[in-house]
C-alpha cells in the first residue's frame, strides 16, 4: 500500500517508454522519475532491509534507465562539448541517474544480507556505472558514483572481489 502510487507512476512511465523510448526525454517524465526515485530513497531509509522486495521490482529497469540516460548525456557532450552538462534537459537526466545511485547506496547501507546484495545487485550495477564513469568527461561524472562505491566496498568488503576483476 505504501508504495502503490509511486509504483503506479513507475509503471506508467515504463509503458510510455515501451511505446517510444523518446518519451523518456520529456521533462515531465524525467521529473516524475526523479520524484519516484526520491520517494523510494526515503522509504528505503525508513524501513531498511525489508525494502528488498521493492528494490527487486525496480532494479533491472533502474539499470536500463541509467545506461540509457548515460548514452544520451554522452551524445549531448559529444555534440556540444562539456557545456552540454549545463543544459536543463541534461541536468534532468543527471538527476535521474543520481537518484538511482542514491537508492542503491541507501539499500546497500541498510542491507542485512551482503551475500545477496553482492550476487544479485553488484554485477549489473558495476556494469552500468563504472564504464559510464570512465568514459564520461569530467563535467559529466557524478560524485555520487564514488560515494556509492565507497559504501559498497565498505559494506561488502571482500565479497565483491570477483566482480571488480
Amino acid at each position: 500500500k505504501l508504495m502503490e502510487i509511486p509504483n503506479l507512476t513507475w509503471q506508467e512511465i515504463l509503458l510510455k517508454a515501451q511505446q517510444s523510448v523518446n518519451n523518456l526525454k520529456e521533462p515531465t517524465i524525467m521529473k516524475q522519475l526523479a520524484h519516484c526515485l526520491k520517494t523510494n530513497v526515503r522509504v528505503c531509509r525508513a524501513i531498511g532491509h525489508p525494502f528488498l522486495t521493492q528494490l527487486v521490482k525496480l532494479f533491472a529497469h533502474m539499470m536500463e534507465l541509467y545506461k540509457w540516460y548515460s548514452g544520451l548525456i554522452a551524445q549531448e557532450v559529444s555534440s556540444h562539448g562539456a557545456k552540454a552538462t549545463k543544459y536543463s534537459h541534461v541536468r534532468s537526466m543527471r538527476i535521474v541517474k543520481r537518484e538511482i545511485l542514491r537508492l542503491v547506496q541507501e539499500f546497500v547501507q541498510k542491507s542485512e544480507d551482503p551475500d545477496y546484495v553482492t550476487n544479485m545487485f553488484i554485477p549489473p550495477l558495476l556494469e552500468a556505472i563504472l564504464l559510464d564513469y570512465k568514459q564520461s568527461c569530467a563535467d559529466a561524472r557524478d560524485a555520487q558514483v564514488l560515494s556509492l562505491m565507497a559504501v559498497v566496498v565498505s559494506k561488502l568488503q571482500g565479497k565483491m572481489a570477483r566482480d571488480v576483476n
